[in-house]
């Protein structure tokens, strides 16, 4: 068994997406295992969400229930320590974390599972 990563460009820059999925040799990434979330230009320093993480536990890489996606999404907006500076406010930090866990992480579980 494997693990495999993907990278996803945000905002003109790599974020590195580790979906952590299993794979044999008859099976392509089968499930989401060990998933990596962390965030960056939210707070004072990077953070990682591990309350996002376990929410992506499970998913199935070829096929992720959007709910999934979309309740990390929402653990991260929840998760994160935004602070208020000349590139947004609190509420929009958060909100963006949101959005880009779910469209982050549903990029990645396709990347695994073409891989």
């Amino acid at each position: 068994m494997s693990t495999g990563s993907a990278a996803v460009p945000v905002g003109g820059r790599a974020s590195a997406a580790h979906s952590g999925g299993a794979r044999s040799s008859s099976r392509r990434w089968a499930s989401c295992r060990l998933p990596r979330v962390v965030v960056g230009s939210v707070g004072v320093v990077p953070a990682r969400l591990a309350a996002a993480e376990r929410a992506l536990v499970g998913l199935d890489a070829a096929a992720p229930a959007r709910s999934g996606l979309e309740s990390a999404g929402e653990a991260a907006c929840q998760e994160v320590t935004a602070v208020a500076d000349s590139n947004g406010s609190i509420e929009y930090k958060r909100q963006l974390a949101r959005v880009l866990v779910e469209r982050c992480a549903g990029e990645a579980l396709a990347a695994a599972a073409a891989a």
